[in-house]
Formats: C-alpha cells, structure tokens, sequence
C-alpha cells in the first residue's frame, strides 16, 4: 500500500475512492417547452412537423424517468420510457433516450446493438450523423454529442473533435437554455468539458486554454476568466456583456472542473508557476481533500503523459 493510500484510509478523506468522472452519455430532457410549429412559420421557411405537445401525464413519465436514470435504475426507467413511446411514437427524444437506457442497461458492452439503435434515431430525425452540415438545429445536438462520446471512449479523438467542433457553434442557444434546466449537469456544460478533454487528448493545451477563458466568460464570471478575456476575442463573433450568473451547486461544480482543466493545462505547457497557483485556488475555493486526491491523480496522469512524449 503507498503512502497516499495508506494517509487516504487513516483520514477517511471523502471522496477518496472516487476517480474524476470520464464523459458519459446524457439523455435529451422535456425541461424546455417544446417549440411550436407556428414559431418557425414566422421565418418564411416550411414548418417542420414537430410531436403534440406534451401532456401533465407524459411530463410525470419523463420526469420518473429521469429520476430512475439519475438512480441508475435503468429497469424502471425503461418501463417509463415505454410508456412514452407508446404515448408519442414519432417522438426522436423518447427514441434516442430508450437508446441510451438500453446501453446502460447492458453496462455499455452491447455497443454494435446501441450504435444501430442511434441510426434508426437518426433516420426517424432526418439527421445524417456522419455529415456534419447536416446539423443545423440545436434539438439535435445531443444526438451528435453522444456520438463524439462513444469516439472517445473508443479513442477516435481526432474525430470526435470535430463533431465537438460543430456541436460547439450551437453553445449559445444551449446557454440560453441553462435557466430552463434543473438537471445536475446541463449538455451545455457537457459539451464544454468534453471539448477541453479532446484538445487535451489531441495535445492542444494552448487551444484548451483560450477555450477554458470563453467559456468561464460565457457561463462562469470569475476573476481569472476576466483576465484572459483578451484571449476569448477570436473566439466570439460578437462581444456581449454577460450577466453574473448564479453559483449554484451545478454552476460551481462546472467551475472547478473547469479549473482543474487549467491545472492540466499548465501541466502540459509546463508552466507550473501557473499551476501551482491555479492549484492554491483550487484548495481554497473547494472541498480540500477531496480536491487534493483529484489533483494529484491529474498530476500523476498529465506526468505520465509527458513523459511517454519524451521517450
């Protein structure tokens, strides 16, 4: 047993048995009123059939669903989803969450059967998934997100990347549904996180960093994002005053993430000046052990990642 282990057992530091979480697979929710038709007639454009509203009862089964999913009782949610699906049969959002539960449900080995499901979503929304300007509505967003998930688990970051790319240009109106949702961890602070990871799998700490800027301007206001907001210019097409928004336990759990994206950042660059006081902000703004087990682990895994470079 080594020394951190053996200091982890003694103190019972919370949260010390636990690695940073991987990205994962998320489910499309009903938090967000479903946009009429009559809301694109407006645009002169042909309206796009959209599923009848959703119903008191639909939104009980939608919200049990995602309770069960939350609690990883991915039986019970199937049932609730079946529900659904009978309910709504030309529903992509119950299609595509019946997926991803049927995944779960196999304990993410059944990968050619979960793949072949998200095709026949794809079909049911007219949604190319390996053309990239076919995504044009950010409703489908979550479709390509899970896609650049399974990439990246499989290691195809390359590829991923570029999905990321494409699903990032929609982080705005994704932004402006963060109000709506009251889910742990929204797709918009999904999506930022394994947009980071990618361009660190992908050895561009430099770009990871300007990225990191942007989005605590865009979504966190902290101190250290108004100092490199010179950075975050060619990022945004437009600058806009953004409001502060409130630290919430969500909001501030994406902080620190973000944050220890920096650290690892700095690692990679080698400026460990830099990562050292990222590293003290850390410990001061969150859960100290807890914070202090996650960042040796991203030390010893960024370390190892440099090295391998040099050999």
């Amino acid at each position: 047993m080594d020394s951190d282990t053996k200091r982890n057992k003694i103190l019972k530091l919370p949260g010390a048995d636990k690695r940073p979480k991987r990205p994962s697979l998320a489910i499309d929710l009903y938090e967000s009123p479903l946009r009429a038709m009559s809301e694109k007639e407006g645009d002169g454009e042909k309206a796009k059939p959209t599923p009848p509203v959703i119903s008191d009862q639909e939104r009980d089964w939608a919200q049990a669903a995602l309770t069960d999913f939350t609690k990883g009782s991915y039986g019970s949610c199937l049932q609730n989803l079946s529900k659904l699906e009978a309910a709504r049969p030309q529903d992509t959002k119950v299609a595509h969450n019946k997926a991803v539960v049927e995944y779960y449900k196999t304990d993410l080995k059944k990968t050619d059967q979960f793949r072949k499901n998200m095709n026949a979503v794809c079909s049911q929304a007219h949604v190319n998934i390996e053309d990239l300007d076919s995504l044009e509505d950010v409703e489908h967003c979550v479709i390509y997100y899970n896609q650049a998930v399974l990439l990246y688990h499989l290691k195809q970051h390359s590829t991923a990347l570029k999905i990321m790319n494409k699903i990032f240009s929609f982080i705005e109106p994704m932004g402006e549904e963060l109000e709506l949702t009251t889910s742990k961890e929204s797709l918009a602070h999904r999506v930022c996180l394994l947009l980071i990871e990618l361009h660190l799998c992908t050895h561009q700490p430099e770009k990871a960093l300007t990225l990191i800027a942007y989005i605590e301007n865009q979504f966190v206001l902290t101190e250290s994002s108004i100092g490199g907001e010179k950075d975050i210019k060619p990022l945004e097409k437009e600058h806009k005053e953004k409001k502060p928004v409130s630290m919430d336990a969500a909001t501030e759990a994406f902080r620190m993430k973000l944050l220890q994206f920096r650290c690892r950042c700095y690692l990679m660059t080698h400026a460990l000046k830099a990562c050292k006081r990222e590293i003290k902000t850390i410990i001061t703004s969150g859960g100290l052990f807890q914070t202090q087990y996650q960042l040796r682990q991203l030390v010893t895994i960024e370390a190892t990642t440099i090295n391998s470079k040099h050999v």
